[in-house]
């Protein structure tokens, strides 16, 4: 994936995802992700997440969305920024192992 470039970069917070398994199965995600689809939806998330106005740049690593941010940007107003991207469908396919 290419890096989006906005600003100078100053904080870097990092989102690491990880696929739907089977013991995250209930009734708000009944089935587990077809084939390629964590592809698609960590795609997804990491285009929603870099089109952010308070995002400088983004970069992946791994299963690891690496966000920089500028020093006024609040870890929590960022995380409130990102939250209804993992809602909904991507809810069924990703899991947020952490966010630091």
């Amino acid at each position: 994936m290419e890096v989006i470039h906005t600003k100078e970069v100053s904080m870097v917070r990092i989102l690491t995802i990880r696929e739907v398994i089977e013991s995250d199965l209930r009734a708000e995600c009944p089935f587990l992700p077809n084939e390629g689809e964590f592809e698609v939806y960590f795609s997804s998330l990491y285009q929603g997440i870099g089109a952010l106005e308070c995002v400088d740049t983004i970069d992946v690593v791994g299963n690891s969305i690496h966000i920089n941010v500028s020093d006024d940007v609040e870890f929590e107003t960022l995380r409130e920024d990102i939250k209804p991207f993992l809602q909904g469908d991507t809810f069924e396919k990703l899991r947020v192992i952490s966010f630091t």
